[in-house]
């Protein structure tokens, strides 16, 4: 399924992982109205993915340059769920974000977070 946008905003990066996260098989949605939410028309808009052994070294591993993070849909393999601690420590490191979480078969034991930013 493709993302259609409304006309006037600039996305640069991966607008497959995008819709993965969208239309993904997610146990806490990231909708297409999330997405719409935290776009802006008067900046550049970014889709970055990140890959680690957790959730801060995915996170740390995406190039995020400092801007602002606004959505992030987290996959993770079914041999490394988060506990309910470790989200919570990590969405309060990084509050004002939305958030989506699948667990993805093809991961082995990592993580990927794809990242929306401007």
């Amino acid at each position: 399924m493709k993302i259609k946008l409304p006309e006037g905003y600039n996305i640069v990066g991966n607008l497959t992982e995008l819709e993965n996260s969208i239309y993904g098989n997610a146990k806490i949605a990231t909708t297409f109205r999330d997405v719409i939410s935290v776009l802006d028309k008067d900046k550049t808009n970014y889709v970055t993915v990140g890959y680690g052994s957790t959730l801060n070294n995915a996170f740390q591993n995406a190039d995020i340059e400092r801007q602002k993070c606004r959505l992030m849909h987290i996959f993770v393999s079914p041999k490394n769920i988060p506990t309910i601690k470790d989200l919570h420590d990590f969405i309060i490191g990084n509050e004002g974000i939305i958030f989506g979480l699948s667990i993805d078969d093809n991961l082995y034991e990592g993580v990927k977070i794809v990242i929306l930013y401007n």
